[in-house]
C-alpha cells in the first residue's frame, strides 16, 4: 500500500497544484484496509461532523463509517468475482435443464 501510496502521490500532487487544488491521498485495500492517512482523515471528518451537527458521538459515527465502507468495498469484490468466474457448461436434461 505504501508504494502504491507514494505512485498516486507522484502523479497527483503535481496535477491538482496546476489546478488550484490541495491533494489528501486515501487509500484503502480491497478487502478494507486502510492506510493510516485514510485513518486520520475519516476521524477528523467524523470529529467536525459531530462537533457541528451534534448527532451523535465521533467514535460512533467513524465506526459507522468503516462499517458502511467496508461493506460497499465488499460488494464491489463480490460482484468482480462473479463477472470473472468461469460458467460451468451442465449437460442437458440435467435437473430440468435444456
Amino acid at each position: 500500500m505504501r508504494q502504491y501510496g507514494m505512485r498516486k502521490d507522484r502523479k497527483s500532487t503535481e496535477s491538482c497544484a496546476e489546478a488550484g487544488c490541495g491533494f489528501l491521498r486515501f487509500i484503502v485495500s480491497a478487502y478494507g484496509r486502510p492506510a493510516p492517512e485514510a485513518t486520520s482523515l475519516v476521524r477528523r471528518l467524523c470529529v467536525k461532523a459531530a462537533r457541528e451537527y451534534v448527532v451523535e458521538p465521533a467514535a460512533r459515527l467513524e465506526a459507522n463509517w468503516w462499517r458502511n465502507a467496508t461493506t460497499l468495498l465488499m460488494a464491489r469484490a463480490a460482484a468482480m468475482v462473479a463477472r470473472c468466474r468461469p460458467v460451468p457448461e451442465v449437460a442437458s436434461g440435467i435437473d430440468g435443464c435444456r
